[in-house]
């Protein structure tokens, strides 16, 4: 991943062009960008839901041109006060440098360089500007000249005018896909990875499929700004993705779909987005060599990542041959199963085609202790795998048959769950059916009758969310309390009447839809059934749902309820409003009774 950022002189119109084939004029710079690129296999532009109809979606010098007028939009908007104060610290002080160049010793190492310009500075340059530099931006950067003198250079600009020089208006994906899949699989791999990654975030993907000779791979660029449906940027960046955190995400989450798509496919290969040291592999990784380090090769001359390389390739030859067993593993984690000519393969690619080299290290390779044999292919090459993959998988099918000698009774013994209902109530894990693992604890009253999963403002009444405001919200909270209905023994999700069947197709959809985020489409559901209410705050929302609750306890006197919430906050606000509703019926009275240091109404 890298930044499209104009500070390096980078456009994200240059690169778009390049990636897609196309001609493209940049409005900001009157630039026209041209590059002929016969490998390119699909270029294509998605947008997020809504935005469709907008010239973005289909026009690429729109969308690159959009993106870039955003920023310089954003910036004027931003820095409106600071651009003022700045400009009248320029008009008031017209003798005082906005910029200037040092030139620094000879022979210092990086950390003496790194000092001295921070020394001069603080002590040279700082000084000229008031504290906060009177809403000026101060910019150094050092660099070498034509005669090969270091220049520490600086510059006081105005903040809007920063912003518009070094603004990052993309980031920039280049990914190796699989070579195995066809080209329509690996569009697929592409679109699926880019629309849960980003598109459904509101992000903007321009991408592009390139196949040169054995090396398919994707060019993609993702806006900095969210795309809104009128055709607007959104004023925030989120920065997430760029951290280190976000960028593992988005190398593990592109993993699973290229893993998924191999399944599609058939394939018994798979990826690994685990670094060789998270994955246990002795071996060390080699960097991205790149355009400019093979026109370097072409002219007979080494780039610092070649050199790199070779270095790495000539380590890790030592590794394979001081521990064959490295290959084993190399390769079990791309495969489940795999041949000799696997492993051979593989050692033969480590040990860079040297035959005596190879000859020795391939027959402790073949008669490691740390395979086992798994079967044949059809013309009786055998296959192996990991003894320790075999072990795992055994007690896995171990477990599943215990489980299944239970008779499909995996939660709560059916003597304990009677004699807690009997007792007139009980305390239970809602967690997966077991008190162990984590879970809310959550008061069961007696539960001889199936309970009622209705749903109200924010979630179906009774499941495990409060009144809430956002779908985010809503949408987990609500897929949290079907399975958790799913999972309470002898408990029905909902009850049956007149309106709902036994096994309600729509609630399940309902379901489906609110743990995808689809929120609107599964309230209307629940709507039309009368299984919605709505109230203008927390309170409203907590005021109707106790009324209801309260005239389905007197029409069903025999019934028991269960009114869960997702925040203890929320659980507070429901038990109080119902105990005040039973006081002032008269089922409570008596003597208040204080427990955990809270009131209680004795009854």
């Amino acid at each position: 991943m890298s930044h499209i950022s104009r500070s390096g002189g980078a456009s994200a119109m240059a690169m778009g062009a390049y990636d897609s084939g196309e001609t493209l004029t940049c409005a900001r710079t009157g630039r026209t960008y041209s590059y002929d690129k016969p490998d390119i296999v699909c270029a294509s532009i998605m947008v997020p839901k809504g935005c469709d109809h907008l010239p973005q979606a289909t026009d690429r010098a729109a969308l690159w041109n959009s993106a870039e007028a955003a920023e310089d939009e954003w910036a004027t908007r931003h820095f409106a006060r600071a651009e003022g104060q700045a400009r009248s610290f320029m008009a008031a002080h017209p003798d005082r440098p906005l910029a200037g160049e040092v030139v620094l010793p000879d022979g210092l190492t990086a950390k003496e360089e790194s000092t001295l310009v921070s020394r001069i500075m603080r002590e040279q340059v700082r000084p000229f500007f008031p504290p906060g530099h009177a809403g000026l931006v101060l910019t150094q950067d050092v660099l070498t000249d034509e005669t090969g003198e270091r220049l520490l250079r600086w510059q006081a600009v105005p903040p809007a005018q920063h912003h518009t020089e070094t603004a990052r208006t993309a980031l920039r994906f280049i990914i190796a896909l699989p070579r195995d899949l066809t080209e329509d699989q690996q569009r697929e791999l592409a679109e699926a990875w880019l629309e849960e990654r980003f598109v459904r975030h509101g992000y903007v993907a321009d991408f592009a499929i390139r196949w040169t000779v054995g090396n398919p791979h994707l060019h993609v660029r993702v806006t900095r700004r969210a795309l809104q449906p009128d055709g607007t940027w959104a004023d925030s960046k989120d920065r997430g993705i760029t951290t280190e955190d976000g960028l593992r995400e988005s190398r593990r989450s592109f993993v699973e779909a290229a893993n998924v798509a191999m399944v599609k496919a058939g394939l018994e290969t798979r990826c690994d987005w685990r670094s060789y040291e998270d994955a246990g592999v002795a071996l060390r990784p080699t960097v991205h060599e790149g355009y400019w380090s093979r026109a370097m090769a072409l002219a007979g001359q080494a780039s610092e990542a070649q050199k790199h390389n070779a270095e790495v390739w000539a380590a890790n030859a030592e590794a394979v041959l001081e521990d064959p067993e490295i290959i084993i593993r190399e390769v079990a984690r791309q495969r489940a199963t795999f041949t000799e000519r696997d492993l051979l393969a593989e050692l033969w690619k480590r040990t860079q085609g040297e035959e005596v080299s190879f000859l020795a290290a391939s027959e402790r390779l073949l008669a490691s202790p740390l395979v086992e044999a798994v079967g044949a292919e059809p013309d009786s090459t055998p296959r192996y795998a990991l003894k320790e993959y075999l072990a795992t998988e055994r007690a896995m099918f171990e477990h599943a048959a215990r489980l299944a000698a239970t008779k499909g009774h995996h939660g709560v013994d059916g003597a304990r769950l009677e004699a807690a209902m009997g007792s007139g109530g009980a305390y239970a894990r809602l967690s997966n059916g077991t008190p162990r693992g984590t879970g809310s604890w959550a008061w069961l009253p007696p539960a001889r009758q199936p309970m009622d999963w209705r749903a109200r403002r924010a979630s179906p009444q009774g499941g495990r969310s409060p009144p809430c405001s956002t779908p985010t919200t809503l949408s987990r909270c609500c897929a949290s309390s079907w399975r958790m209905a799913a999972r309470m023994e002898n408990i029905r999700r909902q009850r049956p009447d007149a309106s709902d069947p036994a096994n309600p197709d729509w609630m399940r959809k309902a379901s489906e839809q609110l743990a995808q985020g689809e929120v609107m489409p599964a309230l209307l559901a629940y709507d039309r059934r009368g299984r919605v209410g709505f109230g203008d705050d927390t309170d409203a929302a907590v005021k109707l749902l106790v009324d209801r609750w309260w005239e389905k306890r007197k029409a069903n006197p025999g019934c028991s309820t269960i009114a869960l919430a997702y925040t203890r906050a929320h659980v507070g606000l429901l038990n109080k409003a119902m105990r005040d509703r039973r006081v002032i019926c008269g089922e409570l009275s008596g003597p208040a009774v204080t427990v955990g240091g809270q009131a209680l109404d004795g009854g």
